[in-house]
């Protein structure tokens, strides 16, 4: 049986289970459009659901921030007694701050790739393990790195000005040892991506997306687009208090492809992905949750969600937020109904998931509606049922009404 770990994409999660193991997942786009949250939500799901797993955090940029991590995305960081920082060996437990979390200081791009094939090499039990490089666009090449050090004035920007081709090489060759080693180990490197461009004396410092520096088979890429946000204004001040964007997987073997899903970032409740509001956005962006509208034309707030399960009743926004818990089932089976129907990858999936009840239950629902449709259409039994091998014949259709 296939295992997975799920994400807080929920519609990702519908499609293809979650995550497999031995994959690199690449999430790439524009700054705070939620990439490093949902590798550290996915890693809060990772420790809740598979208890004798580890996380191996290389940080870069000095980035780990113990306190969201610890309430926010509910990871497990109880400290490790027999922690010795004299110890220069990051793999060896006793250099661990925490039990189940492996903290990993790098300065370069050779550096933190070393620390990857050294930590899959050590991994020879059948616990899982999640590496995460937060983040890999801003490891600078170790001649770059030295250069810049080495300089009369060094420029803070001037290790990733030009020799973006060294860069790719680099990622190009290490990730072919890095993908070899993972193969078949209960293991998934996570690299929140971004590549530094028109960087230069003349040009604006800006970030752009990445996703094409690592290409490999067994790997999932996710594309985020900043769509925008809310403010809460108290006296002078104003805060951010949501965001939304739009999240694409542009490839993967393991999973049907998707285009521009929602997702909602709750500032306020510590920036984290919140699943359900996001799967009611993307249910309701893809019609599974209908616009219920008036004569006019004009929208009245009231919703229906198109699943026979359900039934025809509309119900209001704000009851489908407040009774997530009652509503949400129903919206799933609707989406895995509706794109199980229609792609036989997802029913693959879920078979090898051992999961196949889920899919079943779910069209269960509308094969029933079908056929009271086809009864109250076709009374007489005119309109024969074809077996699934003769799918190409012509149908015959109704004879008119005179």
């Amino acid at each position: 049986m296939i295992e997975v770990v799920r994400t807080p994409i929920e519609y990702f999660n519908l499609i293809a289970g979650g995550l497999r193991f031995s994959t690199l997942v690449e999430a790439w786009g524009a700054n705070r459009s939620g990439k490093t949250t949902m590798c550290y939500q996915t890693i809060g799901y990772f420790m809740e659901d598979f208890k004798d797993g580890e996380v191996h955090l290389l940080d870069n940029e000095s980035s780990f921030d113990e306190l969201r991590c610890r309430h926010v995305f509910k990871w497990d960081l109880k400290e490790n007694k027999k922690y010795d920082h004299s110890k220069q060996d990051s793999i060896k437990k006793d250099t661990w701050l925490y039990k189940r979390v492996n903290l990993v200081p790098i300065k370069t791009l050779e550096e933190g790739f070393w620390q990857i094939i050294q930590i899959l090499k050590a991994h020879k039990g059948p616990y899982p393990i999640i590496i995460m490089w937060d983040t890999i666009d801003s490891a600078p090449s170790k001649s770059s790195y030295e250069s810049a050090l080495n300089a009369e004035a060094p420029d803070k920007m001037s290790m990733y000005s030009g020799g973006m081709g060294d860069r790719a090489r680099i990622i190009k060759h290490y990730l072919q040892d890095v993908m070899a080693l993972m193969f078949r180990k209960r293991a998934i490197l996570l690299l929140p991506n971004q590549i530094h461009s028109g960087i230069g004396q003349y040009a604006k410092a800006e970030n752009v997306g990445g996703g094409n520096a690592l290409k490999h088979n067994r790997h999932y890429s996710f594309y985020f687009k900043l769509l925008g946000g809310d403010n809460i204004k108290y006296d002078d001040m104003s805060l951010v208090s949501q965001v939304v964007s739009d999240v694409s997987l542009t490839k993967s073997k393991f999973s049907p492809g998707f285009q521009t899903v929602p997702i909602f970032i709750d500032v306020r409740a510590g920036g984290v992905i919140d699943e359900t509001q996001s799967l009611m956005l993307a249910a309701n962006r893809f019609g599974f949750i209908q616009d219920k509208l008036t004569e006019k034309g004009k929208r009245t707030g009231w919703y229906l969600i198109d699943h026979p399960s359900f039934g025809d009743k509309p119900v209001r926004w704000g009851d489908l937020a407040e009774r997530r818990d009652e509503f949400m089932p129903t919206v799933k089976k609707a989406i895995l109904a509706k794109l199980a129907s229609t792609h036989f990858l997802i029913k693959m999936l879920y078979q090898e998931m051992g999961r196949m009840a889920e899919v079943d239950e779910a069209l269960k629902g509308v094969d029933q509606a079908a056929l009271k449709a086809k009864n109250e259409l076709d009374p007489a039994g005119v309109i024969p049922t074809l077996p699934d091998d003769k799918k190409d014949e012509v149908v015959p259709t109704l004879p008119k009404k005179k």
